[in-house]
């Protein structure tokens, strides 16, 4: 019920209009109608049929663009659905437990939503410095509740965001928005906001507090600065909101700022977003398909898709890597009044044509300079992926030049010509000069970052890699998670002779590891920080893998992980332990015939100057945001989302009455639950 009114309250505040009844007279009539409209008129011509609504002259039908109000309701719920499909698929094919984490359409919202936000709010705050007048306009409607925090929603507390400051913690408060009503003016707490720099930073700078006392003045103005204990002044403390690990909840910027501004999250980003969740869960339904393949222990591979839009429409010759061409790029401009001591430090990480030297980062480039006291003076904000400031948002090439998709492009027409030529990633410099900038006396250097698959879902962090000790290796897994040896390549090498097969993986006096193999599968499980194998091939050559714990936080690999369904399957590969352990399954750009295919094209993308560090050392969790963003960007393609609504909207239109009649019902329990909303 209260999921269904924050809806409709997201629905009506975000129209900016009062809920009104309209005449009869009034009435838009549809004709002619998309297959959305269809859909949307049959839904609710059966809803004027059905016995349980008995509206007054009808007229709930036509207040407040109750038509949009469907759609809109329509497209969550056939998102959610097909997202649902999607993970019930996975688990029948790959013998794995269906997600329980968040429901995958509201995780995709929220990325989505996230990066607007973020960089909306930083780039007023880059105009408006640190006050707290940015804040009190996001801070419109209730403060932070307990909807997205606890499961009860009946818990009545009170929550404030604290940010790291030194070794203590300051409450994030606009004036005066903590202290109780009944204070007076010269008791009124003054605002703390964050600097931008802890915002963007990437660290975890930000808990949320549990305020016991929030009534009370004393306890407010005590705790406005706690230690790490959330202990404050006289004995006054906060409680810190705890993970599922039970210790203080901490996380970014970029992810405590829909908390923070929980309200206008949710009722101005996500509420306008459910149109590209739609196009969303249609591209994530085509993006991958499976094959065949004994070596797994589900004999299934999933290969990408080279034919889903998603794919095309980022690049062209996917398979293809010599001749691989990004069509999208992410764009930042960094503008100052004094270019020369920039330009220095940017000609020692570029070549002659503006690329980067190979193993340098846009991002250590833009620290670098920042470190020196250089400001980065454009007023356009932070993206949440790199966190550079000055970013122009997501382009692609149109002709010789450029258009924006997404964000404020405001770099020189100059610089848009010169952007169009970049297939790698660049600083561009204008021949030293820089470019003209929207800031008068300064001139701006453009970063620019063509985005490519082939990074996006690189398995490069969970490779083969060399260490000091001659013919050992380090492999970063997950503990309690069956890691396929199948599928693990040395990478920095390219196979030259005849591909070889493992033949034998043994323990090397660790009772921390578990190995597994049966009819060439080949596993192996980490159950504490570390542990040592021998693997063994059928050429003759053996090595030493040392095998590392990596958390999940710090994973930097899109796969899919997720625990072993308690099948017989399961059983005859991993014995009576199956249904406690997790397992991977890679993303494969292709459908490669054998894992010497698969290393070649890895070696040789790693060695090109197109592939980017700043993407393959992206969290799974930004990996996933960008990808999911990407195909917002496609979604908004008109072929792409009239493709959405014929494949999605027909189940619900044509033959399958149970499909249909499952939708109607939910629908119908969502007016009717709020049917004094509605009037």
């Amino acid at each position: 019920m209260k999921r269904l009114l924050t809806f409709l309250g997201i629905i009506s505040i975000s129209s900016g209009t009062m809920l009104t009844v309209v005449s009869c007279n009034s009435i838009q009539r549809f004709s002619n109608p998309t297959i959305t409209d269809e859909l949307a008129n049959k839904i609710i011509a059966s809803l004027k049929q059905n016995n349980d609504f008995k509206f007054t002259n009808g007229n709930i039908f036509y207040n407040f663009n109750f038509k949009d109000l469907i759609i809109s309701r329509l497209n969550q719920l056939i998102s959610e659905k097909r997202y649902n499909e999607i993970s019930r698929d996975l688990s029948n094919n790959l013998n794995i437990e269906e997600s329980k984490n968040q429901n995958k359409s509201e995780q995709v919202l929220s990325n989505l939503a996230t990066l607007k936000l973020f960089n909306e709010y930083t780039a007023k705050r880059s105009d408006k410095g640190n006050t707290d007048q940015v804040d009190l306009t996001y801070r419109k409607g209730p403060g932070l509740n307990p909807y997205d925090l606890e499961k009860d929603n009946n818990v009545k507390v009170k929550y404030a965001i604290y940010y790291k400051n030194n070794t203590d913690w300051l409450r994030w408060q606009t004036t005066g928005e903590f202290t109780p009503e009944k204070a007076n003016d010269l008791e009124i707490e003054p605002f703390q906001i964050p600097d931008l720099s802890v915002l963007t930073n990437q660290k975890d700078n930000f808990r949320i507090g549990i305020l016991d006392q929030a009534d009370k003045l004393e306890y407010i103005k005590n705790t406005s600065k706690v230690n790490n204990n959330g202990m404050g002044k006289s004995n006054n403390y906060v409680k810190w909101y705890p993970s599922d690990q039970q210790s203080p909840f901490e996380t970014t910027g970029q992810n405590i700022i829909k908390y923070r501004f929980a309200y206008y999250f949710k009722t101005e980003i996500k509420s306008k977003l459910f149109s590209e969740l739609l196009g969303n869960s249609y591209l994530d339904s085509n993006l991958y398909f499976l094959r065949n393949d004994n070596s797994s222990a589900s004999d299934k591979k999933i290969i990408l898709s080279g034919t889903n839009k998603l794919i095309s429409n980022i690049q062209s010759n996917f398979t293809q890597q010599d001749s691989i061409v990004s069509n999208i790029k992410m764009i930042w401009s960094f503008s100052n009044s004094e270019p020369n001591k920039i330009l220095k430090q940017i000609n020692e990480s570029i070549k002659s044509d503006y690329s980067l030297i190979k193993g340098k980062k846009l991002q250590e480039i833009y620290s670098a300079i920042t470190k020196e006291k250089n400001i980065n003076s454009s007023k356009q904000g932070n993206d949440p992926f790199l966190s550079m400031s000055g970013f122009n948002g997501f382009a692609q090439n149109d002709k010789d030049s450029i258009k924006s998709l997404s964000g404020d492009l405001k770099v020189s027409d100059s610089a848009k010509k010169d952007i169009a030529k970049v297939t790698t990633p660049s600083i561009l410099t204008n021949g030293g000069s820089g470019y003209e900038s929207a800031i008068k006396g300064d001139k701006e250097f453009v970063f620019v970052l063509p985005i490519y698959l082939n990074d996006v879902f690189s398995t490069k962090n969970i490779q083969l890699t060399k260490n000091n000790r001659g013919s050992d290796y380090n492999l970063n897994v997950l503990e309690n998670t069956w890691t396929d040896m199948g599928q693990k390549y040395k990478i920095d090498q390219k196979y030259f002779d005849k591909f070889t097969l493992i033949s034998k993986i043994e323990k090397n006096d660790s009772d921390s590891v578990e190995t597994v193999s049966k009819n060439n599968k080949w596993y192996v499980k980490l159950k504490g920080s570390e542990a040592k194998i021998n693997v063994s091939y059928k050429d003759g050559s053996k090595i030493t893998v040392q095998l590392k714990k990596v958390d999940q936080k710090n994973y930097k690999t899109l796969d899919i992980t997720q625990k072993l369904v308690d099948n017989q399957k399961n059983k005859d590969i991993f014995g009576k332990e199956a249904k406690k352990s997790f397992i991977s399954y890679d993303y494969n750009l292709k459908d490669y015939q054998n894992l010497k295919e698969k290393q070649n094209d890895a070696y040789e993308w790693n060695q090109s100057d197109k592939s980017s560090a700043d993407i393959i050392d992206l969290s799974t969790e930004s990996k996933q945001a960008l990808l999911d963003q990407l195909k917002s960007l496609t979604s908004s393609i008109e072929d792409v989302q009239n493709a959405a609504k014929t494949e999605l909207y027909s189940q619900y239109l044509n033959a399958d009455q149970i499909k249909y009649q499952e939708l109607f019902d939910e629908i119908s329990k969502f007016v009717r639950d709020d049917i004094t909303l509605l009037n």
